[in-house]
């Protein structure tokens, strides 16, 4: 039984309920263990001298299976967390995209051929595209 208020959560575990999750297969260390636990809502914020509004954070749902993927990933790279590894990532390929553009807005500008070029066979841009005797007609971004 838990009893809540908004400021602590006060869960209590019976040597009935302990005993049953052990029967069931879950180990020791992956259980709170019986008597009265004590917990502070919202205290990753108070412990870090946080309040809700500076926390800027967005929600992004992805399919289990990119997750499961990103998770193999983050781990094989060392990172501590699937969050920062896909951070990084992110911003690795947002910076990527956001020189492209910059280079794709010159040669529309500046007529240079050797963008035009490089535009056409990139694998960083991902797909070729059309061109006749002319600079680069359209690019979609």
């Amino acid at each position: 039984m838990s009893n809540t208020t908004n400021e602590e959560i006060v869960i209590n575990v019976t040597l009935e309920e302990y005993q049953a999750e052990l029967a069931s297969g879950l180990e020791a260390d992956e259980l709170l263990s019986p008597g009265q636990h004590h917990f502070k809502r919202g205290g990753f914020l108070a412990r870090h001298g946080l309040k809700p509004e500076q926390v800027n954070m967005r929600l992004i749902s992805m399919p289990d299976e990119l997750v499961t993927r990103a998770m193999f990933l983050a781990n094989l790279h060392h990172q501590t967390t699937v969050e920062a590894w896909l951070s990084h990532i992110i911003q690795e390929r947002i910076e990527l995209e956001e020189a492209a553009f910059e280079a794709a807005k010159q040669q529309l500008t500046t007529g240079d051929d050797k963008l035009a070029t490089f535009f056409q066979t990139s694998p960083l841009v991902g797909v070729e595209l059309e061109r006749d005797n002319s600079p680069v007609r359209e690019i979609t971004l």
